[in-house]
């Protein structure tokens, strides 16, 4: 369930650089923090969009489980990008950390 040349290892450390306050849940302003750190060109809202996306459970925050099925690109992500629509077309393809 990883994605090609990623260690299960390297996605877990991919979560733990977004879980700034250790607490093993990724809010949206430490999703926002990490985007600016790494100077990625997103505004807020599309941040928010990313991070609502991933958090498949619905309850504010992205754990463990939903980073790693969203960032292996299996088929459980697959589903959930079917479902993903952004508002707007010109917003492109749904932005990734990985």
């Amino acid at each position: 369930m990883q994605r090609s040349g990623q260690s299960e290892s390297d996605l877990e450390m991919g979560f733990y650089l977004m879980d700034i306050d250790g607490d093993g849940l990724v809010t949206k302003d430490e999703y926002w923090g990490l985007v600016e750190m790494a100077g990625m060109e997103m505004d807020r809202a599309m941040i928010d969009m990313a991070h609502d996306f991933m958090d498949m459970n619905g309850d504010g925050f992205i754990d463990m489980d939903e980073f790693m099925m969203m960032s292996a690109g299996g088929e459980e992500s697959k589903e959930w990008e079917g479902d993903m629509e952004w508002e707007g077309s010109d917003m492109g393809p749904m932005p990734t950390m990985m």
